[in-house]
């Protein structure tokens, strides 16, 4: 206690220089914390997106091929032939289907409902909207949804092998759903009808998805959690489409292959096929580990914090040793009432411990904060413990050189009246 009562009144007496130097530093180590914080982010939601895939499977996009007669104008005039893109969803699951070169063909679809509290039947949720993710049966097999209750689709179909459209179908829903509608309950969803019988189709609600984790559903939202606050279902089969309730409705195909070889030559065969769009395989995991790469690029910010860091450090061992000099007075007072090179060189250390410190905390909380109101931002234990290793690497860089220089002073030098 007594020896930080010394420090505290050290302290005191270079007030300006602390406050200079507890700027500097701040400004360095809140500059890393938030690049890390960045860089952290994008590396956690690709590493949770790949975690929820299942299988190596690939998502069937088109691009609408421009009709380039006339350099696509019409005929004798100056304005542009404009024609509907509309994407070939079916006629790609069709071919897909029917492509030996695949080895499973799934279909995905995704709406925002809006509950109703007039229908007992539905999904009872205190909210407007409701994200829900609907998926025909090996569409499931592609995908690994984290539950923290009950059971996800693949545990599901182990122990179920014989289930199919007669029965229950199996819901997964989110965790503020759970109070109103615990598993086990059999519920249905707003519009969501069978294409065969026209009625609402029965779910059985048979897990809670982990808040943690994210659907995959919509990477483009960046969510490293559960999408949409949570208020969010994944049913295992597709419902009608209301513009032909006979059929399905789906906006997405998603494939496995057989062989990786064969991935351009199916796309052009697609494509020659379709005619009016141009056909893709983009791989899922490959899509997450691009955002990761990208992520990564924030590291050049990373190394100027860490410059500035350093020469922050240096600059503070060039002012602590010329300080030791301008504090002659003070020092040779405490050699004169008893005090050793160690009671001094814990002093000044003391000191700059002190202000790395305050420096750290100060720059943390307002990373925290920062990271309540900028979005895509993430300063987890990890950010927080490279971030303290560094404190204490230029801490140590900074402190050593100047008890070295303590040791090496001469009492009498110092105790010396002028």
């Amino acid at each position: 206690m007594e020896l930080i009562l010394i420090i505290w009144k050290s302290l005191k007496t270079q007030k300006k220089r602390n406050i200079l130097m507890i700027v500097e530093l701040t400004l360095s180590f809140f500059i890393i914390l938030m690049v890390s914080g960045r860089i952290e982010y994008y590396s956690t939601f690709a590493n949770k997106g790949i975690a929820v895939i299942n299988k190596d499977y690939y998502t069937v996009s088109s691009s609408n091929i421009a009709n380039k007669d006339d350099y696509n104008l019409t005929r004798f005039s100056f304005t542009h032939k404009y024609e509907p893109d509309v994407t070939p969803t079916s006629k790609i699951y069709e071919i897909a289907s029917n492509d030996n070169r695949v080895d499973t063909v799934g279909r995905l679809f995704g709406d925002v409902l809006k509950p109703s509290i007039n229908n007992p039947n539905e999904i009872k949720a205190n909210v407007l909207n409701l994200l829900a993710i609907f998926e025909d049966k090996p569409a499931t097999k592609l995908f690994d949804y984290k539950v923290i209750k009950g059971e996800n689709f693949t545990q599901y179909y182990k122990r179920y092998k014989k289930a199919d459209d007669t029965e229950a179908i199996p819901l997964l829903i989110g965790p503020p759903l759970e109070k109103l509608n615990p598993i086990g309950s059999i519920v249905e969803l707003p519009g969501a009808l069978d294409y065969k019988t026209f009625k609402p189709i029965k779910y059985k609600i048979i897990g809670i998805l982990d808040p943690n984790m994210p659907t995959g559903f919509e990477p483009g939202t960046f969510d490293i959690g559960l999408e949409n606050n949570g208020y969010v279902t994944i049913g295992a089969k597709l419902p009608s489409d209301q513009r032909a309730v006979d059929k399905e409705i789906f906006l997405n195909v998603l494939v496995t292959v057989k062989s990786k070889a064969d991935i351009k030559q199916i796309e052009k065969d697609y494509t020659e096929k379709i005619k009016t769009h141009k056909i893709s395989l983009d791989n899922a995991k490959d899509y997450y580990r691009n955002i990761k790469r990208d992520g990564q690029r924030n590291y050049a910010g990373f190394f100027y914090g860490v410059i500035m860091l350093l020469l922050s450090s240096f600059g503070i061992i060039s002012v602590s040793l010329s300080t030791l000099l301008k504090r002659k007075r003070e020092i040779g007072i405490r050699f004169a009432i008893g005090a050793k090179k160690s009671n001094i060189a814990i002093m000044l250390g003391g000191e700059l411990l002190f202000l790395y410190l305050v420096s750290e905390i100060i720059s943390l909380t307002m990373a925290k904060g920062v990271e309540k109101i900028v979005p895509q931002m993430l300063i987890s234990m990890h950010v927080v413990f490279v971030a303290s290793s560094m404190v204490i690497s230029f801490m140590l860089l900074s402190t050593i050189p100047l008890v070295i220089k303590t040791f090496k002073l001469n009492i009498i030098e110092f105790i010396k009246v002028d």
